[in-house]
């Protein structure tokens, strides 16, 4: 199986030296959900929508996103709610700075899985199945991909065989979030295509392939599909 939705995947951010990855992949994961609504429906708002992480950097979500992703909170657009890359103190209050006349994009649920032996299967599922294809999240540890400016499928399986010093760093490395937007398991390919959030110069465009053997978790997001919910969505966005 060979399958991408890059194309729907176009903004690609650059987190810099914040860290910021999983409150950039689960706002651009929901972005490409809401777009593609947006399409489906014909809600000409919608379908150019780019939502803000900075309400999750605000509301100081580490992990964990759909508390502030459900009624009454959720994600504006950038115009709104601006990304600043502020992070607020350990000891500050928690100030979310909503424009409560615009509308906050929610999420249904998200579910996270923790299986390694169950992620091919799980992304196979999804991106082989036309009705659903749909961007998820992806953790890992960095590594020797930090730097990446191929395309080409990695693996840190294989360079860990020629610097075992590798392993050792890897184990000191905090989880690394990307938007999971394809997979390619054909001639013996065990990998997923990803968009990460180092800007258009990391791997292709923003995008790379990694093993799948290196993920850590995968998150699956689903967004509330009441069509007229998502037709107010669009209407108020107009305004």
């Amino acid at each position: 199986m060979k399958v991408d939705i890059m194309r729907e995947a176009y903004h690609v951010e650059n987190q810099l030296d914040q860290p910021f990855c999983y409150q950039i992949s689960v706002s651009d994961a929901v972005s490409i959900r809401y777009r593609r609504k947006g399409h489906e429906l014909d809600l000409k708002p919608l379908k150019k929508v780019i939502l803000s992480p900075q309400s999750l950097i605000d509301g100081k979500c580490e992990n964990n996103a759909l508390p502030l992703l459900r009624e009454p909170y959720g994600l504006q657009t950038r115009e709104v709610y601006p990304f600043t890359m502020t992070k607020p103190g350990v000891d500050d209050e928690i100030v979310l700075r909503y424009d409560d006349t615009k509308p906050k994009f929610t999420v249904k649920s998200m579910v996270e899985y923790w299986d390694p032996t169950t992620f091919k299967s799980i992304l196979e599922e999804n991106f082989g199945n036309p009705e659903k294809r749909n961007p998820m999240i992806g953790a890992m540890k960095m590594g020797s991909y930090i730097h990446w400016n191929s395309f080409a499928p990695y693996s840190h399986r294989a360079i860990v065989r020629d610097y075992p010093g590798l392993l050792r760093e890897l184990k000191k490395e905090p989880l690394h979030a990307m938007v999971i937007v394809g997979i390619d398991t054909d001639e013996g390919n065990n990998n997923c295509v990803v968009k990460n959030s180092y800007g258009y110069g990391w791997g292709k465009d923003g995008f790379g392939q990694v093993n799948i053997s290196d993920l850590h978790s995968i998150e699956e997001i689903e967004i509330p599909d009441n069509n007229d919910y998502l037709s107010n969505l669009a209407e108020r966005l107009k305004n």
